[in-house]
């Protein structure tokens, strides 16, 4: 993928090697609060190549990166179809992952389903990315379910604003999203309020400044924070061994109101505390009437 990316990060997220690519450049208020926190501002690290490589150009800096008119940014057609080229490689689609085979702490196999069929398949490495909903189902259905797996469901929200700088130029980046603060990232406060990252950008978000001269004095940030965790919010398994939300809301507001509410299911039962371990996988129980029930 060839990501770029600010070395420093390591403070925070410690890597097992350098990123292949050096971080693109910062905007002003970038390098201003980078001087401030060294250890707590980076460069947004990013698949879009800050250096050509052999299938990609340099990131022209459009900001149209949705769909990069470039070829910049990295995707599974400029980066990865010589592994897809591999005669030993098969891709399978529209499969469903049912079961992980594993003994002594190791997976050896998986049985996904296909076509109405169930198939294994065997290998010295296994990589499980199915979305915070049915990655925990498949660690359930497979028993691999001790400790936190399934718990503390949760999202995260952001806002955006715009600061009005002054004597400050903004938008010299290389790249449409520049920094990542973790400032109010780690701490002691995520024991009472969520944890939070802030984005700075380096596009017009909110149009320009109309003043005359004032077109770059205008700095957007995105601060998305985390909810607190409550295990109460969890996957489990139904019936038919599908994934099943079971959510009683937020610390921050109360069931039934904004968002994550559609689709879920409040459980009747007393739920695990924290650091629980299972000797079972969990599943759902009755859902009381007039209680929100959802299958994913």
């Amino acid at each position: 993928m060839s990501i770029s990316g600010d070395g420093d990060m390591a403070h925070v997220m410690p890597r097992s090697l350098p990123f292949p690519q050096p971080p693109h450049r910062m905007s002003p208020p970038d390098r201003i609060m980078k001087a401030a926190q060294p250890h707590q501002h980076f460069t947004m690290p990013t698949g879009r190549a800050r250096q050509a490589t052999e299938t990609r150009i340099a990131y022209c800096a459009s900001l149209r990166c949705r769909y990069c008119p470039a070829d910049a940014k990295f995707t599974v057609s400029n980066g990865l179809m010589h592994l897809f080229a591999a005669p030993e490689v098969s891709v399978v689609t529209g499969a469903e992952v049912r079961h992980l085979g594993h003994a002594r702490n190791s997976v050896s196999s998986v049985t996904y389903r296909a076509g109405g069929r169930d198939y294994t398949a065997s290998a010295d490495l296994f990589v499980l990315g199915a979305n915070a909903i049915q990655t925990p189902a498949i660690l359930l259905r497979s028993v691999l379910c001790g400790g936190l797996v399934g718990l503390g469901l949760h999202e995260s929200h952001g806002a955006s604003f715009e600061v009005f700088l002054d004597g400050i130029e903004n938008f010299d980046g290389s790249t449409i999203t520049t920094g990542l603060n973790f400032g109010l990232y780690d701490g002691a406060h995520p024991t009472e309020h969520g944890a939070a990252l802030v984005y700075f950008e380096n596009r017009w978000s909110h149009g320009m400044r109309v003043e005359p001269e004032r077109m770059r004095p205008t700095f957007p940030i995105v601060i998305v924070t985390e909810e607190l965790l409550d295990d109460r919010n969890r996957v489990v398994l139904d019936a038919d061994d599908g994934a099943f939300v079971e959510f009683v809301g937020c610390p921050t507001r109360p069931f039934g109101g904004g968002r994550g509410t559609q689709g879920t299911a409040r459980s009747s039962g007393a739920p695990a505390g924290p650091g629980h371990l299972r000797s079972s996988c969990p599943r759902n129980r009755t859902t009381p009437a007039g209680d929100v029930a959802g299958r994913r």
